[in-house]
């Protein structure tokens, strides 16, 4: 690239941020030299080539520059309101703007611009001086007729916004000594993004759309695209890529302007089946295995057929694609049958010569056996698990672990098939029977929880097979013989209760509704809603009745001072509170909520006063919160 083409980029991308920026100036932009010796002579350049490529309204505002009635030709200097030009050294104050001379990537900086500034800076940059000259005053001409149309009350703003200026840009330059892939670009760009163009415009770009496009042009620009480096990639159909573009003008000018354009559109296309396989389909073989390249292409025709145009031209592009892709869809998929049938074939002969004696034999091979092809997985997995079945059954110098069979079925188990996973569970179900005959004549010694705990674990110890209903309802009938006779110390132990809580969370069969004595010693927190009072002291009554009925039905400890924890409002704090006091609190409770839930203050006994008493002593804090919500 030579050095007036270089110098030039860096200039339009000057020039490209202050077009896209002028209408909403909140940042200051800086120009930073990268050369101190030559900066003046740099400075001087750069803010001849703005002064000349910017209309005089855009100036004023980099300048600040507000005094209406002068009407002198204002030059950009060195440092502005919103512009300023400085050295690698100077500093630059606030949220801003920055353009490095010394590192701008002009490729980045047009990527990112939209494509009216792009179109509006090269239009001037391109004019000579009369030509920008002449521009300009066209630019305050529209200024000028545009602040007469409005009413002089009306706070007026001399401004022109990118759209307008484009529109004026195109005005002048109506497609002429343009080529005609740039033609076809803008022509594409006016289409697709409707009122881009002033109407009138439109209509004129239209008229020259009915005299100038015909297949030899509009083929010409597609093979032009094709031919773009940025379009070999697989998002060459994507909404942002130029063909989309180019079929979605064909239909747009085919539908949306069926009566003003005449032009119809007749392809010859073959030559887009050829570009696809030359271009595309190499980066989908070297991005892609073969194991996966054959979905790609299948998901690619699906994508292909999903895009909505209609017009015969783009059915006609569209078949060649899909056609090419098919193509090559079917012979992958035939080299595909045959490399996984040669995989078959030297799977299943490889396996006739293996003979797995141990778990651990079998967990080599399948470690070591890579398979390519999803369909051949069959064939191991019926190898795996005839000789995972074979081991167990002449296992009679090892004793497998049920629980490490059952992992290693788990980590393995996409290489065993229903016949591995029945004889496992017939594995399980005499080893359960054989538990619970052992557990039947060891659970007759055990006297307390502790001692139960230490059999339970032990138990636990085979695997997640024993948590069934045989062994659990052994477990827990016979803790509901020990907590039968603990006394009121040992209830309330809290020892005991975390015992039989981790049993209890140690299982998965087991449904404490029927087990009411176990349930006792395992289940005393209650949560009181004070939201739903009515319904929450139902709740309590009745578990209130529940704990006497069992307590009494089996001859236990004395439950009146049986520990209950109270919880208010799901809140973190619980609270114990002995049971003879849930009476208390219940009363206590419908104190607060008011008369209407009062029911016969006037007959309270005089025990019951006292009761109460007491009770508002030894249960202080949870009183307290209870106040809180009320009084909140």
């Amino acid at each position: 690239m030579n050095e007036k083409v270089m110098v030039n980029e860096k200039l339009k991308c000057i020039l490209y941020t202050i077009f896209s920026n002028y209408n909403n100036l909140s940042k200051k932009i800086y120009i930073v030299l990268d050369d101190s010796k030559n900066s003046e002579k740099m400075s001087e350049d750069i803010l001849k080539k703005i002064n000349q490529n910017t209309p005089y309204f855009i100036k004023k505002i980099l300048a600040n520059f507000n005094n209406e009635n002068d009407n002198s030709v204002l030059k950009l200097k060195k440092s502005n309101q919103y512009l300023e030009i400085v050295d690698k050294n100077q500093n630059t104050e606030g949220e801003s703007i920055l353009l490095d001379m010394s590192s701008l990537d002009f490729n980045d900086i047009e990527r990112k611009c939209d494509y009216e500034v792009k179109f509006v800076v090269d239009y001037i940059f391109n004019l000579d001086e009369i030509g920008k000259s002449r521009f300009f005053k066209e630019v305050e001409k529209t200024i000028e007729k545009d602040k007469s149309k409005k009413d002089n009350k009306e706070e007026s703003n001399n401004n022109l916004d990118i759209n307008y200026l484009y529109n004026i840009c195109i005005s002048k330059y109506m497609w002429k000594d343009s080529n005609d892939a740039a033609k076809m670009e803008n022509w594409i760009y006016n289409i697709i993004n409707p009122n881009r163009l002033h109407s009138d415009l439109l209509e004129k770009m239209i008229e020259i759309i009915n005299k100038e496009l015909n297949n030899l042009n509009f083929d010409s620009y597609l093979r032009y695209i094709l031919s773009k480096e940025e379009n070999k990639s697989l998002g060459y159909i994507s909404m942002s890529s130029d063909l989309y573009k180019l079929l979605l003008f064909e239909d747009m000018l085919r539908i949306d302007y069926s009566d003003k354009c005449t032009v119809k559109i007749d392809l010859d296309v073959e030559y887009v089946g050829k570009w696809w396989s030359e271009n595309i389909l190499p980066i989908f073989k070297e991005r892609y295995s073969k194991k996966d390249l054959i979905d790609k292409l299948e998901l690619e025709i699906k994508k292909n057929e999903i895009v909505d145009f209609h017009g015969k031209n783009f059915e006609k592009l569209k078949n060649e694609i899909i056609n090419e892709i098919e193509k090559e869809y079917e012979n992958e998929k035939e080299l595909n049958e045959d490399f996984e049938s040669e995989e078959k074939v030297s799977l299943e002969s490889e396996l006739k010569t293996k003979k797995s004696k141990s778990i651990s034999d079998l967990q080599e091979l399948i470690e070591k056996t890579d398979i390519k092809y999803e369909n051949n997985i069959e064939t191991l997995r019926d190898y795996c698990s005839d000789e995972f079945i074979d081991i167990l059954e002449n296992s009679n110098d090892e004793n497998y672990s049920l629980k490490d069979l059952e992992q290693f079925l788990e980590d393995n188990k996409e290489y065993f098939n229903d016949k591995a996973y029945i004889f496992f569970e017939v594995c399980v179900q005499k080893q359960i029977q054989k538990l619970e005959q052992d557990l039947l004549n060891d659970i007759c010694e055990v006297k307390t929880l502790k001692d139960l705990k230490e059999l339970h674990d032990k138990l636990l110890e085979n695997g997640e097979f024993v948590k069934c209903e045989d062994l659990e309802t052994i477990i827990f009938r016979k803790m509901e013989t020990i907590v039968k006779i603990l006394n009121l110390a040992e209830i309330n132990d809290e020892e005991n209760i975390s015992i039989a809580n981790q049993m209890y969370e140690n299982t998965s069969s087991i449904e404490l509704e029927k087990y009411p004595i176990a349930e006792i010693l395992i289940c005393r927190d209650i949560n009181i809603d004070l939201n739903n009072v009515k319904e929450t002291i139902e709740d309590l009554r009745e578990e209130v009745n529940e704990i006497k009925d069992t307590v009494l039905k089996n001859c236990m400890f004395n439950c009146e001072y049986y520990n209950m924890n109270i919880q208010i409002n799901d809140s973190e704090n619980y609270y114990t509170i002995k049971f003879r006091y849930i009476k208390d609190l219940i009363d206590y409770i419908k104190l607060k909520e008011g008369n209407r839930l009062l029911i016969n203050l006037k007959n309270i006994k005089k025990t019951s006063q006292y009761k109460r008493r007491v009770f508002n002593k030894g249960n202080s804090e949870i009183i307290k919160e209870i106040d809180n919500f009320y009084s909140a």
